[in-house]
């Protein structure tokens, strides 16, 4: 029996594989080495809600479902719900290829002048959770599609924040909080086939007649992984309910 640290240890390779399309059998080498498909990460997250993040990776939730995963939403439970009535990963994988082909012509293709600067939101999701003292701070922003090298990309981009009172203070104001380096974790965007890392720099959030404008700066770091594009920083704006 595997004590919890190699448990944790499993449970954190699983994470990086769910979240990447290519596995090669690793995935299934873990759940046959003891793999607990239905732990949660530290934000209360499962590896299946995580295989679907930026993308739905369904060769990773067709072997969790297999393993005994229990689908944490509806969202995830549908697909589960595919497998049981035959559906394999390859039929879903056709079905949205046939679909997004069908949206080729309405998207941008930024594959010759790709840049940072091009992206623009679609929708966000800021929730505000915890005490007054000590609040966690879920921040989404999803990025509107486009094609790159015939491929649809739909960026989404995630940070979970853990602030002060005084930290989200400075953040509701209009000079807004310069993170430090390292002080929060990194999203990423997948181009030119890798994750290229995504930093929130700075966040403001400013009282607009009965909404918030919401100001997030952004620095993309390109050369990480040695794509041909510089690293960017960028500003995107976006109007938000009140807390």
């Amino acid at each position: 029996m595997k004590n919890q640290e190699e448990k944790i240890f499993l449970f954190n390779q699983a994470i990086e594989i769910v979240q990447n399309e290519h596995d090669n059998g690793e995935l299934q080498k873990l759940i046959d080495s003891g793999l607990e498909v239905n732990r949660k990460d530290e934000f209360n997250y499962t590896l299946s809600e995580r295989a679907v993040f930026g993308g739905i990776n369904y060769d990773a939730l067709f072997l969790l479902w297999k393993a005994g995963a229990k689908p944490e939403t509806e969202y995830i439970e549908d697909f589960f719900n595919e497998f049981k009535h035959g559906k394999t990963p390859d039929v879903l994988y056709r079905k949205d290829a046939e679909v997004e082909i069908g949206k080729l012509q309405n998207i941008n293709d930024y594959t010759e002048n790709f840049s940072a600067k091009l992206l623009k939101i679609s929708t966000t999701n800021f929730e505000i959770t915890g005490e007054e003292e000590a609040s966690e701070i879920e921040f989404s922003i999803f990025l509107e599609s486009f094609v790159f090298n015939n491929d649809i990309v739909k960026p989404q981009l995630q940070f979970i924040i853990f602030c002060s009172k005084e930290m989200k203070e400075r953040i509701y104001s209009d000079t807004g909080y310069t993170f430090p380096s390292d002080e929060i974790s990194s999203s990423s965007i997948y181009i030119q086939n890798v994750h290229n890392p995504v930093d929130l720099k700075k966040l403001t959030i400013i009282p607009v007649n009965k909404y918030f404008q919401l100001e997030a700066e952004l620095y993309f770091d390109f050369e990480y992984e040695g794509t041909s594009y510089p690293n960017e920083t960028i500003t995107l704006k976006t109007i938000i309910s009140k807390q």
